[in-house]
């Protein structure tokens, strides 16, 4: 029997989907929010920038930033705690 391929497109060798460094998450966010990601992102392929390349791209370049910030706070306010 011939070997029966998922439905579906064919998955891309460079898809962050096939990608070890990236794991799939849900993200919800307000529709204002996404409609300037969208318009961003729209934006930068007319323009010519390559990043950020796809809303995984955007999202995780947002969230790194925030993350350090965060932690940054956290550990300071730990830090004040501990020391007071």
């Amino acid at each position: 029997m011939a070997d029966r391929q998922k439905p579906g497109p064919k998955p891309k060798p460079t898809s962050k989907r096939n990608d070890p460094e990236w794991k799939a998450a849900t993200v919800f966010m307000t529709v204002p929010t996404k409609e300037r990601l969208e318009k961003l992102l729209a934006l930068a392929k007319v323009v010519g920038v390559n990043t950020p390349k796809d809303q995984s791209d955007a999202i995780e370049a947002a969230l790194a930033m925030y993350l350090t910030k965060m932690e940054k706070q956290l550990f300071q306010k730990l830090g004040s705690r501990v020391s007071g």
